[in-house]
Formats: C-alpha cells, structure tokens, sequence
C-alpha cells in the first residue's frame, strides 16, 4: 500500500487545489462558509479523522452513525471527531476521539495530512479533519453513547457518481426555506453536510491524483 499512501499525500498537498469549490459541490445552497462577522466569543474547535484501510482487495473510509440521544447533530453520519480539549493539539484530539468513539488504539492510526478547515453554522465549531491510514481492519469496538452503527464504505463506491444524489429539505431552524441538499446514498443512509463536504474535498483531490 506504500504507492496508495504516497499518492494520498500527494492528494492532500496539490498546489492551487480550490477546496472551496470542491466542497461547495456537496454544500447545501447558501450555506455560510466561514464565521458571521460580529459573531460574540470565538467560535469552538473541533478535529475529526477520514480514516482508511484495505479491506476485502479494497480500500473503506469508516463513518458513524451519530446516536439520536445526543444534543447537536443527532442521528446524522460523521466521522469519528469531536471537540479539541484544553492543551492539545489538533492531531492529538483526532487520534484520542478516534480510540473514545471506536476503541482504535492510536499506534494503529498514521495521520497521512489534512484536509481543509471547514466551519459548522449549527454547532459554531471549526473542524479541523485529518486524513489517517490503518494498515489492516480496525477491531472496531463502538463506544454506543457516541456510535449507533459503524458504516464502512469502499473509496470506489463514493467516487460512483451514482451515488451523489440531491433532495429537498426544509431548515425550520433557520429560514425553513426549500433547499437542494447534496447527499451520498450509501444502502439506508444518507451522507450530507460538513461530512459530505469533507469527503467531497477528499474525492475531487483524490480523482486528480487518478487523472496524472
């Protein structure tokens, strides 16, 4: 897997890569991209991980399927991630949300880089994703407070363009304004917002790689 990883670092590293473009292909129509200014305080920092691994001949991201039970963003697929704890890094609060949420230990974890920084309106968090790499198949072990379902999907499955599709939703919170929502069908789920940002940043650097 050294060729896949050096290319994958070469993904996350191409020069004038617009990764604002990239996202907005999966970005529900006006949604904020960046922090309202006059906002008060600061917005919170958060860090998630893309996580890879061969499995079966192919190479899966894993997601999770977020419990109904939780306060912000209930029910909705995300990667592992969560909130950046006083004193630590960005990279540091990735590997240890990835052991709370599925119980990988962090020396299985080889954070490869980075995607772009991406602000969540709802939550008034900055998200800092990172791209790691397993060797083999994690034993995932779920921490059910935070992980409903484990969904692992194949790298190829979502570079199928059949499998981006687009319905209309209402935001009563907001506007409750009709909008065109971006998703990718994966079986039962639907895999929309920053999650769908962040993977589709990841795809459309990855499918330059492919195109060399």
């Amino acid at each position: 897997m050294e060729n896949f990883l050096t290319k994958v670092e070469k993904a996350l590293t191409l020069p004038n890569f617009d990764w604002k473009a990239a996202q907005t292909k999966m970005g529900i129509g006006g949604r904020v991209m960046d922090r309202p200014r006059g906002m008060s305080g600061q917005g919170r920092r958060g860090a998630v991980v893309l996580l890879l691994y061969p499995h079966d001949g192919q190479v899966m991201i894993v997601y999770t399927l977020r419990p109904k039970s939780l306060r912000t963003h209930s029910g909705q697929i995300s990667f592992p991630g969560g909130k950046i704890d006083a004193g630590e890094t960005a990279s540091e609060a990735a590997v240890r949300e990835v052991w709370e949420e599925l119980g990988i230990e962090a020396d299985e974890i080889q954070l490869i880089g980075r995607l772009s920084k991406l602000y969540i309106p709802p939550s008034d968090f900055y998200v800092e994703p990172f791209v790691g790499w397993c060797e083999k198949r994690p034993d995932f072990r779920p921490n059910p407070a935070e992980v409903a379902a484990i969904i692992e999907v194949p790298l190829n499955q979502l570079l199928d363009p059949a499998t981006r599709q687009t319905e209309k939703r209402r935001f009563p919170a907001f506007d409750n304004a009709e909008r065109d929502v971006p998703y990718f069908a994966i079986e039962d789920y639907k895999i929309w917002g920053a999650t769908a940002l962040m993977t589709g940043e990841f795809l459309e650097r990855w499918k330059n790689i492919l195109s060399d």
